[in-house]
């Protein structure tokens, strides 16, 4: 399996604190770029990795792009939906009658970053493959 990025790529091009799952993280997001990219052509090493630079790069910098927002958006791709860990907002409360309301932790677009590109990672495939179509999937 090809992994487009290393731990110490996204802790060069993002703050996020690097979870204990990052080997995971990253090759759950190098199977997402691969599949958002299944129809593009580009050349490729007999490993099958991009040969141009600037399309080696773009592949690395989407997969840290896609990590990163999982770290920040608590998401853990690995446990799928049970794996949000997105907490609930306190959207209103009463005095009288002593009444919570909660919105749900995880929005459905937190969720569909499981299975699916994030806008960034799929702007900067789209950036290095120009003439290609890009799958945000999800």
């Amino acid at each position: 399996m090809r992994v487009y990025a290393t731990q110490e790529d996204l802790a060069e091009w993002s703050s996020v604190p690097i979870p204990d799952t990052v080997d995971r993280m990253l090759e759950a997001a190098s199977r997402l770029i691969e599949r958002a990219t299944i129809t593009a052509v580009y050349p490729t090493d007999p490993d099958g990795y991009p040969v141009d630079g600037d399309t080696r790069d773009g592949f690395r910098m989407a997969t840290c792009a896609q990590v990163a927002a999982w770290v920040e958006l608590g998401v853990n791709p690995i446990l799928g939906a049970a794996g949000v860990t997105a907490k609930p907002t306190l959207t209103g409360k009463s005095i009288g009658g002593a009444s919570l309301s909660y919105s749900p932790g995880a929005t459905s677009d937190v969720t569909a970053t499981i299975g699916g590109l994030t806008e960034q990672a799929a702007a900067i495939l789209a950036g290095v493959l120009p003439h290609s179509r890009i799958e945000v999937l999800g």
